[in-house]
């Protein structure tokens, strides 16, 4: 079995450049959709500060990568409620029996968007990417003035030697 036919849901991302253009964030928990709107640049801020402030004390005093793997583990517990301070509207279901029925990917990968969400432009390059839309700028074919130097077809000169 292959790791898609046990987990078709894994695709992705779950946000769309659509979706980061239109300010709404999906969500997986429990196997259940949610739909989220995008909060403002303070409410982003803020939602970052606690995100900053529930990390920093992990983190601290790790002197290195096991350690620090180490202490981000014991945060797994504490990613919901992440998810639920982003949820300043209300959407997602009540504090209850349900949660327990939450995949660990998807609790990680609902913060991981919800990361995402609070930078738009950030937000936009990775859908754009894994995606593949085209780029907003064109690319300048080669030898169409890119500074590339040029053939001159004959020999060429140094400046101040003849």
């Amino acid at each position: 079995m292959t790791i898609e036919q046990a987990a078709p849901e894994t695709e992705q991302p779950t946000r769309s450049t659509a979706d980061v253009l239109a300010g709404r964030l999906r969500i997986r928990l429990a196997g259940q959709w949610f739909v989220l709107p995008v909060l403002t640049i303070r409410q982003n801020e803020e939602w970052l500060e606690q995100l900053d402030g529930r990390l920093a004390p992990l983190l601290a005093g790790t002197d290195s990568l096991a350690a620090a793997i180490a202490q981000i583990e014991r945060f797994g517990d504490r990613m919901l409620d992440l998810v639920r301070a982003y949820d300043v509207t209300g959407v997602l279901p009540e504090p209850g029996d349900w949660e327990r029925d939450i995949y660990p990917h998807e609790l990680l990968r609902a913060v991981m968007e919800v990361r995402l969400a609070t930078d738009p432009t950030l937000s936009y390059a990775v859908a754009a990417a894994l995606e593949e839309t085209p780029p907003l700028v064109p690319a300048i074919p080669s030898g169409s003035g890119t500074g590339s130097p040029r053939s001159t077809g004959g020999r060429s000169r140094k400046r101040g030697k003849r």
